[in-house]
């Protein structure tokens, strides 16, 4: 049992927990909705991160978070993942333990004000819940969860091991337990069952506007979704991505005529602001070189230190150049502390990143006075005739909804169309350069790309298009 709260003005609560432990240096925190049991959701996975349940909230004999701290600390990156009540409590310890290296959010049919009138259960209906309630009224409420009668028998064959007492208790609590209000947003997204018969939608949605929360509606789904398919789709498998990359390192130069144009874009864009003192230089995501190319002659950097999720070959950089193979999400702080660099470029990297606007707040504190961030990334919009046809696509970032870093000398949008000789020219260039890093499973890509060459639009002359819709970032930071 771990205890979650806060030691000054947040309410003091404890939950269970269950850690499925592989070693693995990123953490998946998955925090469950009343009255449930760990059993339907223990198989839940995702590759490269150990996953923590926590459900049967209750509260606690005092207000320390040191055992919850000493179990999630050692983690680089920590997910996390919340479902109906569980975003309220999951809220809660986001405030109080948000020093710890929390990338990606995702609220599933709840709200942080899990119990308001227009944001949440309303008050009324909620009461009436829990004067209601009984065995038979919980049996009534996990039926009413579900809007799809498969899930409903699967959820059913993990029978509750929780008594009705444990329950009961755990609702008087989220009846006690204030809404968490803050200015702070802690949500990245938000899920919205369109037929959410627990959470009404049209609540759900007024709470997130404005928030900075990216809200995404399964408009067929009830209370429960698919809680591994909102990980399979919210949650970036960097060991896929580096293993694609890496495969594609081969054929990316050759392939890469859309994210060539937009390096030399950005290179273009970035050279009129270059600080004069031009000593250490960072790029992240480096890949096969072709941003390092347009600007290690011309900067000639004492330091360049080059970084990359996957192995690259260091042959084709500048001899004095350092190759640190790491994930730079999570290890950036490390190497290069705040104060210590004059520029950081990134191309074509960000969106495979969970929290690209914390680390541009983290490479803008490692500049110094007067150097430059500049950087390329995709947008959502990217790839949307695959997405429309597989109904898989990257959770692209949107820097309009991004606090503002330094001083902003641009930010640009395009729309860029590639376009190929015929469909089978458009996957063999979506494998060629890496950026198919959505499916695990073999056969499953296999089939996408059958289906891909065999639906992709068409245009009069048998062409094929593929659209990329870049961003341009360029940020100082002032002299002081």
């Amino acid at each position: 049992m771990e205890e979650v709260g806060e030691s000054m003005r947040m309410p003091v609560f404890q939950a269970d927990t269950y850690v499925a432990s592989q070693g693995n240096g990123r953490l998946l925190m998955v925090f469950l909705g009343w009255g449930m049991s760990p059993e339907p959701f223990i198989s839940l996975s995702k590759p490269g991160y150990d996953v923590m349940l926590l459900w049967n909230y209750r509260p606690a004999g005092d207000d320390s978070f040191d055992c919850l701290r000493r179990m999630i600390d050692g983690y680089s990156e920590i997910v996390v993942v919340a479902w109906s009540f569980g975003v309220v409590a999951a809220s809660y310890v986001l405030d109080a333990l948000s020093d710890l290296p929390f990338t990606r959010t995702i609220a599933v049919n709840g709200t942080p004000r899990h119990i308001d009138r227009c944001m949440g259960i309303p008050p009324a209906v909620f009461a009436l819940t829990l004067r209601g309630l009984s065995p038979a009224a919980v049996v009534k409420f996990n039926t009413r969860m579900f809007a799809d009668e498969k899930e409903r028998i699967w959820f059913e064959s993990y029978p509750s091991t929780r008594g009705f007492e444990s329950v009961q208790a755990e609702l008087n609590l989220f009846g006690e337990l204030p809404p968490y209000n803050s200015s702070a947003n802690r949500w990245n997204f938000a899920v919205v069952g369109g037929k959410d018969a627990i959470f009404p939608p049209a609540n759900q949605s007024a709470c997130w506007e404005g928030s900075g929360c990216k809200v995404t509606l399964f408009p067929e789904s009830g209370h429960y979704i698919d809680m591994q398919k909102v990980i399979d789709d919210f949650v970036v498998d960097k060991d896929l991505v580096a293993n694609r990359f890496g495969t594609a390192m081969e054929t990316y130069r050759e392939s890469a005529g859309a994210q060539r144009e937009v390096a030399r874009r950005l290179w273009e864009s970035a050279e009129p602001f270059l600080p004069g003192r031009k000593d250490t230089v960072v790029e992240v995501g480096v890949g096969d070189g072709l941003f390092t190319e347009l600007y290690a002659d011309r900067l000639r950097p004492k330091e360049l230190l080059l970084l990359d999720i996957a192995e690259v070959e260091t042959s084709r950089f500048p001899t004095k150049s350092r190759f640190v193979r790491c994930d730079a999400e999570t290890v950036f702080s490390q190497l290069c502390p705040d104060a210590s660099v004059d520029a950081v470029f990134s191309s074509s990297t960000l969106q495979w990143f969970n929290s690209p606007e914390v680390f541009v707040a983290r490479a803008y504190r490692a500049l110094r006075p007067g150097g430059i961030l500049a950087f390329s990334f995709y947008g959502e919009g990217t790839y949307r005739e695959v997405a429309e046809i597989t109904g898989v696509s990257l959770k692209y970032p949107d820097p309009s909804g991004w606090k503002q870093v330094g001083e902003i000398l641009l930010i640009e949008k395009e729309t860029v169309e590639a376009r190929f000789a015929d469909a089978t020219a458009a996957v063999r260039h979506i494998s060629r350069t890496g950026v198919n890093a959505l499916r695990r499973n073999p056969s499953t890509a296999v089939a996408a790309g059958r289906k891909l060459i065999r639906d992709l639009p068409k245009n009069a002359d048998g062409s094929v298009t593929l659209t990329y819709v870049p961003y341009y970032l360029i940020i100082r930071k002032p002299i002081i």
